[in-house]
């Protein structure tokens, strides 16, 4: 029996927990994880996109249409763009799939018993605090709570790095690295996540059916976090000594390897860019698929591997400055930064230039038979073409 552990009981390692437990093999792998309960949750609300909702459908037998109190959801038909444009511009999810908003400070209790009860043996739980992580060529060991354990692989969901310097890349061309967050203990009445553009960023509005989560997101270095409160506090009908439930800094950054022999990093570990379009939960799942070609059916070289993944991330990095380069309504230092920055980005880069000329030439029949230039179908990228006016490839 092969056993593959996860480190971490956040978002993605809840996910990446249900994404194995459905699809490794039940007679040959066993799935653990292992979670220390003194570790804090960053806890807003989640939005994501259909591979986590497919992921814990499979993995947890969560069917969302009718589980929908377990976690607050509610369903997410898309993403509307406010003030980016004239005119809004709702980017709404290709028919069958849907997103999901939800409270992920329930995620784990909620999932655990069904675990169990669904996968039985194949699902172990370790709890404790661990330490002395050893990558060996043919395993790798650990200790929780000074108990060592041997596994085959760990995916680890850990959480964000604790030294960028050696083991990552950081990106510069994403313009924001702040966010202030604004709860409310009020449901929200409405079916997809807000992108709501302001003069030093733009804000997101998450539903969920108990309350409702907004962000600020801005760059601290051109905007300082006093103007942004004054911003923030200005669109939101809230006094600035009542607006901020929460508030975190971060860097967009990627691994230099994903995937280290017997080690898998996923989740924030592995990778974190700003959150529009919720594009991460895609990426993580991307991760998980590759390593199942890597460790499970041997169609990928470790090396060929960390080739695929770094590609998908050059694309998730190229769509969203792709979303920005058009700019917003708004003529400030921020969008003109943003603007240059990323437009220059996608001007330069051969990818991107690849990615086009592939869009420019699928027809509208085929866009549903047409492989996806990632992160997005055929379908989606042309509605984003016309939505926010650009042009490049709609038919329109």
């Amino acid at each position: 029996m092969k056993k593959v552990a996860v480190i971490g009981t956040g978002t993605n390692g809840i996910t990446s927990l249900a994404h194995l437990l459905a699809w490794l093999p039940p007679d040959e792998w066993q799935v653990v994880s292992i979670y220390d309960p003194k570790i804090p949750m960053l806890g807003i609300g989640e939005t994501a996109t259909s591979s986590v909702p497919q992921a814990l459908f499979y993995g947890a037998g969560l069917n969302f249409f009718t589980d929908t109190d377990e976690l607050d959801v509610t369903i997410k038909q898309g993403t509307k763009y406010t003030n980016w444009r004239d005119k809004e511009h709702m980017a709404v999810f290709p028919v069958p799939n849907y997103g999901i908003h939800f409270n992920n400070f329930k995620l784990k209790d909620v999932c655990f018993p069904r675990f169990k009860k669904k996968w039985g043996n194949k699902f172990v739980s370790i709890e404790g605090t661990l330490s002395d992580i050893q990558n060996l060529p043919d395993k790798v060991t650990c200790k929780v709570d000074d108990v060592e354990y041997e596994f085959d692989y760990i995916v680890d969901c850990g959480g964000y790095p604790t030294n960028y310097d050696e083991d990552y890349i950081t990106v510069d061309t994403i313009p924001v690295n702040h966010a202030l967050i604004n709860m409310v203990q009020t449901p929200g009445d409405w079916n997809y996540t807000h992108h709501w553009a302001h003069p030093n960023g733009w804000m997101f509005g998450i539903p969920l059916k108990t309350r409702q989560g907004w962000g600020y997101l801005y760059n601290d270095k051109i905007t300082s976090k006093e103007e942004a409160i004054k911003n923030f506090s200005e669109i939101r009908g809230i006094p600035a000594d009542k607006l901020i439930t929460n508030e975190f800094a971060f860097k967009n950054y990627k691994a230099k390897k994903f995937i280290d022999n017997r080690i898998v990093k996923n989740g924030n570990k592995a990778l974190f860019f700003e959150p529009i379009e919720a594009l991460a939960g895609w990426f993580y799942d991307q991760i998980l698929r590759t390593w199942f070609d890597y460790a499970v059916i041997n169609k990928f070289t470790e090396e060929q591997a960390n080739a695929n993944l770094h590609d998908f991330a050059v694309d998730h990095e190229l769509a969203i400055c792709y979303i920005y380069h058009g700019g917003s309504t708004f003529d400030s230092e921020f969008w003109k930064t943003t603007v240059e920055k990323c437009s220059k980005k996608l001007a330069t880069s051969d990818k991107w230039k690849f990615n086009l000329e592939v869009l420019k030439k699928v027809k509208p029949e085929l866009y549903a038979s047409a492989p996806a230039i990632y992160p997005f179908p055929y379908a989606v990228w042309n509605h984003f073409d016309e939505g926010l006016g650009y042009n490049y490839f709609s038919t329109k």
